[in-house]
C-alpha cells in the first residue's frame, strides 16, 4: 500500500472507528452501568490512532516488517487498550487484558463479518468513506445493545472478579483474539464462493466463545455458592459447640450453686455476716468468669441477623478464648 496522505488519512479513520468501536463493547462485557460517566475517558482512543499511524510509518520503512505488519501493530493496539481499560475501569492487569481481548474478539468478528454486510453487498467503491464508518458503528451499537439485553456482561464480570480465574481467563481470551485476528487476515485469501460458510465459522466461533464464558462463570458462580454455604455450616456448628459448652458449664454450676446455698444457710445461721458477704462476692465473680460473658457474647451475636456474620463472630471470639 502507498503511503499517501489519503491513505494514511482513511488509515487513521479505520483504525479510530475501530478503537470507538472496541470501547463501546468494553461497557457491555464490563456490565457497565455509569455509561455516561466512562465515555468521558474515551480521549485516549481519539489519540491511540496517531501513534498507531505512525507506527505503520515507521514499519513501512523497514521492508523485513511488512509481512508482519499487521500482527504487530495488533498486538500493540491490544496492549495500549490494555492500559487505557486498567486506568478507565480501576482493574488489575489481568483484569484489564481478559475484557479487552474479550471486546476485541466481537469487535474483530464485527469487522469480519461488516465485509459481507457492507462491502460486497450493500455498498460500492463509490461510497463515501464516512458512510461506511458510521455503518459500522451502528452495527456496534446494536451488537453492543443486544449483549445488554442478553445480560452477557453480568456473567463475565463473574471472572473478572475472580482472582483465582482471572489470569487464566485471560490466556484463553488471549489465545482466541489472536486466532480471531488470523482469520480477520484468512479473508482476503477466501475464494468467492466459500465467504459464505467462512463468515458462519467467524459467527460460530465468537457464539461459542461467549457461551464458554458463560458457561465457566455460572461454574464459578455455582463453586462459590458452595463454598459459602459449606463456610456457613461449619460456622453453625462452632456456634452450636459454643452453646453445648456453656450447657455443660450451666449443669456444673447448678451442682456448685447448690453446695454454695447450702454453705451461706450454715453462715447465715451462725451469723458470720463477714464471711457470708465474701462468699456471695466470690460466687458472684465466679458466675460473670464461667457463665456470665459466654452468656452475654452468645445473646449479642445472636441479635445479628446475618447468620454468616454472627457464626464467623462467634467462632473468632471463641479461638480467642
Amino acid at each position: 500500500m502507498e503511503l499517501s496522505f489519503s491513505n494514511l488519512f482513511v488509515g487513521y479513520l479505520d483504525y479510530l472507528t475501530g478503537n470507538f468501536a472496541l470501547g463501546i463493547y468494553l461497557l457491555a462485557v464490563t456490565d457497565e452501568r455509569a455509561v455516561l460517566r466512562r465515555l468521558k475517558k474515551f480521549l485516549p482512543l481519539f489519540l491511540f490512532p496517531i501513534i498507531e499511524i505512525l507506527l505503520v510509518i515507521g514499519m513501512y520503512s523497514i521492508p523485513e516488517l511488512r509481512r508482519f505488519q499487521y500482527y504487530i501493530l495488533s498486538f500493540i493496539i491490544l496492549l495500549m487498550c490494555t492500559f487505557w481499560t486498567r486506568w478507565a475501569w480501576q482493574f488489575g492487569f489481568w483484569q484489564a487484558l481478559a475484557a479487552t481481548c474479550m471486546a476485541g474478539i466481537f469487535q474483530v468478528c464485527e469487522s469480519t463479518l461488516s465485509r459481507v454486510l457492507i462491502w460486497e453487498n450493500t455498498l460500492d467503491e463509490s461510497t463515501p468513506f464516512a458512510v461506511v464508518m458510521l455503518l459500522y458503528l451502528g452495527i456496534s451499537t446494536a451488537a453492543v445493545l443486544l449483549l445488554y439485553r442478553l445480560r452477557f456482561g453480568r456473567w463475565f464480570r463473574l471472572l473478572l472478579d475472580s482472582k483465582s480465574a482471572v489470569r487464566r481467563t485471560a490466556f484463553l481470551l488471549f489465545a482466541l483474539e489472536v486466532v480471531m485476528e488470523m482469520l480477520l487476515r484468512m479473508v482476503f485469501g477466501v475464494k468467492p464462493q466459500f465467504l459464505g460458510f467462512y463468515y458462519v465459522v467467524v459467527a460460530v466461533m465468537v457464539i461459542m466463545t461467549a457461551m464458554l464464558m458463560v458457561y465457566l462463570a455460572q461454574r464459578f458462580d455455582a463453586a462459590r455458592k458452595m463454598q459459602a454455604q459449606q463456610d456457613v455450616i461449619a460456622q453453625q456448628r462452632l456456634y452450636e459447640q459454643d452453646l453445648e459448652a456453656i450447657r455443660r458449664e450451666v449443669r456444673t454450676f447448678r451442682h456448685d450453686y447448690k453446695n454454695l446455698l447450702a454453705g451461706l444457710a450454715q453462715q447465715a445461721g451462725e451469723g458470720e455476716l463477714e464471711g457470708l458477704c465474701r462468699t456471695l462476692s466470690e460466687l458472684d465473680a465466679g458466675f460473670d468468669q464461667r457463665l456470665g460473658k459466654k452468656i452475654q457474647a452468645s445473646t449479642q451475636i445472636g441479635n445479628l441477623q446475618i447468620p454468616e456474620v454472627r457464626s464467623l463472630l462467634l467462632s473468632k471470639l471463641t479461638a480467642m478464648r
